[in-house]
């Protein structure tokens, strides 16, 4: 099996172990921390990272302040891991871009400065909650948007990812 069927296999074993769950436990659930739930692809060929809950949390927390725009969310305090940090502790070299793709298909382009600029961070919790699919996780890439209110943009809008289960570096 090549990387890219392999690949493919992580992506296909993860959205089968997140719709076991809810089927399960209901949405309302959040996963077990142990469960695989973000597959990291390296550029140039490289090993993919397939990472938990509990592999996020043993880099430092950051939290920041936000919100989901366009669901009627409300602001809160946003707790989960800096992308930039998480790509460095992997020992990953500082992407030109990301993309991010959620459960549902959904993806988005990241430049690589904004990891720089705003530092956004991957969320696995909301107000000290570990997030359900319901509440838009298990995970989200959450910019500080109470820090830098230049963000209140449809541009950033559209780079809070969320129900994040994989990222491509390029």
């Amino acid at each position: 099996m090549n990387l890219k069927e392999r690949t493919g296999m992580h992506r296909v074993i993860t959205s089968l172990l997140l719709t076991g769950l809810i089927l399960a436990f209901g949405a309302q659930a959040a996963p077990p921390r142990d469960m695989p739930i973000l597959t990291i692809h390296p550029g140039a060929g490289g090993t993919p990272h397939v990472l938990s809950v509990a592999d996020l949390e043993a880099y430092p927390r950051r939290s920041v302040t936000g919100l989901i725009p366009d669901v009627g969310d409300h602001e809160a305090e946003w707790t989960g891991v800096s992308l930039a940090s998480l790509l460095q502790g992997l020992g990953e070299p500082w992407p030109a871009r990301i993309t991010a793709s959620a459960m549902d298909s959904y993806r988005e382009t990241i430049p690589g400065s904004d990891l720089e600029h705003y530092d956004p961070i991957i969320a696995y919790q909301r107000n000290g909650e570990y997030l359900s699919i319901s509440q838009r996780g298990p995970l989200v890439i959450m910019y500080p948007y109470g820090e830098h209110p230049e963000l209140l943009t449809r541009v950033f809008f559209s780079r809070t990812v969320w129900q994040l289960d994989e990222l491509r570096l390029e």
